[in-house]
């Protein structure tokens, strides 16, 4: 027999066995602590957090209704040991997955970031995709109903780990801080031109 918790996690409601509760939190502590002199750091946290709930409720639909030890190894070998990216210990991991997501991107938008969203997830220039959908808007007026429609269905990459989905990159630890450095140095660099 084994005493289980509810936790919640970026907003959801888990069940989760006590010694995986333990080992998240610890977890947790220990990315804190790798963080701990980072200005933004509750923002890499919560972005953290949001990519170990979506791990944990895929692995729940695959699986059981309680969260165990075993779950919680998962989530740490995808996000990354923090002690690895540190140089404290030897440890190699594989993502399970670094699959491209199709997302509005804000920060390439003339309206809603459509066709900025299609240029990552192609591979392209944006004004390719631009270009594309003005010759459509004038040649068959299709353009526009099918910028709308994506417009409507496409959501929109608002967080770093999102950002990280919609280019192909695996949502771990070390580039949800390197996805927050880089945002930082770009508004200090603004700040200073």
């Amino acid at each position: 027999m084994k005493k289980t918790c509810t936790v919640n996690i970026s907003g959801r409601v888990f069940n989760i066995d006590e010694d995986a509760y333990d080992h998240l939190n610890d977890y947790l502590k220990a990315i804190e602590k790798k963080m701990r002199d980072q200005q933004d750091i509750e923002e890499v946290i919560a972005d953290v957090e949001m990519r170990i709930s979506e791990l944990l409720s895929e692995r729940m639909v695959l699986a059981q209704s309680v969260i165990t030890i075993d779950d919680i190894k998962y989530v740490i070998s995808v996000m990354g040991n923090p002690g690895a990216f540190a140089g404290d210990e030897e440890q190699e991991w594989q993502p399970s997955r670094n699959v491209r997501k199709l997302y509005r991107n804000p920060d390439d938008s003339v309206l809603s970031g459509v066709c900025g969203g299609l240029a990552i997830y192609f591979n392209i220039e944006s004004w390719i995709v631009r270009v594309v959908f003005i010759v459509l808007a004038i040649a068959f007026f299709s353009g526009g109903i099918v910028y709308l429609l994506l417009w409507l269905i496409l959501p929109e990459a608002r967080t770093k780990a999102q950002k990280l989905e919609m280019r192909g990159k695996p949502v771990t630890f070390d580039n949800l801080a390197k996805a927050a450095k880089d945002e930082f140095d770009n508004v200090k660099r603004r700040m200073n031109l």
